[in-house]
């Protein structure tokens, strides 16, 4: 199947599973017992009711492999290019917060009531290493002095890297953003919480008897 053919068909496990999932935990959540359905308008009476529920947990457990085998199948879904591009915009504006930290202004010979400028830009940054992001800084630093035409201008610049602490919180950050601006979150993850749902309610309640006995 080409690329096309494998989102189609994963939406379509999305919606069965989804569908299944529903169906399946208010059935569970209502303890409703059918004694009778009607085909084509036509009613029959069941004499025996308890294959409904193996019925609807055999879909819900087929519907949920296709749904990971589709989900499996997907080339890309995006997320973690988008991870990657919140980390491009963070990390840079974490280098330069260490380089604000580390400069002194009286070390270029800036008057101590100048006013300060900052501009910064991004010479190389390099994130292939999980535990470390490399960034290379040109910063230029501006300055006047208020009631004199002194002014002056300096390029220090830095090499930063991000890494520890830091970075993990960087990284947690991005994720969430990501997920939150993403729709990975709900047409790819929240599948799965929906599916997840008939399987606690069914553990709690089977707990809920043992216990009650």
């Amino acid at each position: 199947m080409d690329e096309h053919e494998i989102r189609g068909g994963f939406q379509r496990q999305r919606r069965n599973l989804v569908a299944t999932s529903l169906a399946l935990f208010v059935f569970e959540a209502a303890g409703l017992e059918f004694q009778q359905v009607s085909v084509l308008g036509n009613s029959a009476k069941l004499t025996n009711p308890t294959f409904v529920p193996v019925l609807l947990w055999s879909a819900w457990g087929y519907f949920l492999i296709r749904y990971v085998q589709f989900f499996r199948a997907i080339p890309e879904i995006g997320y973690g290019a988008a991870v990657r591009r919140r980390m491009q915009q963070t990390v840079p504006k974490i280098a330069f917060k260490m380089f604000k930290s580390d400069f002194e202004p009286k070390d270029m010979e800036i008057p101590a009531n100048a006013i300060v400028t900052y501009d910064y830009h991004v010479v190389t940054m390099s994130g292939e290493h999980p535990d470390l992001w490399d960034v290379q800084l040109g910063v230029s630093v501006g300055w006047t002095v208020p009631g004199s035409s002194q002014i002056g201008t300096a390029n220090p610049g830095g090499r930063y890297q991000i890494h520890g602490r830091v970075l993990r919180r960087a990284r947690l950050r991005a994720r969430l953003h990501a997920a939150w601006n993403h729709p990975a979150l709900s047409e790819h993850i929240f599948p799965y919480v929906i599916a997840a749902l008939p399987v606690v309610l069914w553990v709690g309640l089977a707990i809920h008897r043992m216990t009650s006995a």
